[in-house]
């Protein structure tokens, strides 16, 4: 098949028209929780789960993980869509909806150079339907390539701090 510039003009009209979203509801309630990462799949909790709302700031330390969760429910959305959960905890995240792993988030430190090349975009599962009640939880740590160009690599444990900046 030959693509033609029609061709690809369509495709990239498609791709856009999946970017625009209706319905956008923010969601509230979340919770946090640091956890010290020793081995793998085992977490010790720092700290007892504690409030977060967009805006507030926490702390990437090199061998720890944060837990963030909250319930919403599946807002109502247009037929042949897919629901999908805007999600920017800061670093990297993995997302779980019912406690199923279903994607992951990438977010950079304001000023970095990759600042622009953030992943935020979660598609639901598509058992998900509107009216459904579900949990979500990500599971944030030190995004690894602000790990290997940081300044904070000269400290003992390298860090970073991020913003919870986006959950709707």
């Amino acid at each position: 098949m030959l693509y033609t510039s029609r061709i690809i003009l369509d495709n990239k009209l498609q791709l856009l028209s999946d970017m625009i979203y209706q319905n956008v509801q923010p969601i509230e309630g979340w919770r946090t929780r640091e956890a010290l990462y020793p081995r793998a799949l085992e977490f010790e909790p720092l700290e007892d789960w504690h409030g977060i709302q967009t805006g507030d700031h926490w702390k990437a330390v090199y061998d720890h993980t944060r837990f963030f969760r909250a319930r919403a429910v599946v807002p109502a959305f247009p037929d042949g869509r897919r629901p999908v959960l805007l999600l920017n905890v800061g670093g990297e995240a993995q997302v779980r909806i019912n406690g199923e792993i279903v994607s992951h988030v990438v977010s950079y430190l304001d000023g970095s150079f990759l600042a622009e090349r953030l992943r935020t975009r979660v598609y639901l599962p598509p058992t998900c339907r509107p009216g459904d009640e579900i949990d979500i939880e990500a599971e944030a740590s030190l995004n690894f390539l602000e790990f290997v160009y940081t300044t904070t690599m000269q400290s003992p444990k390298p860090f970073a701090e991020y913003t919870f900046k986006q959950a709707c």
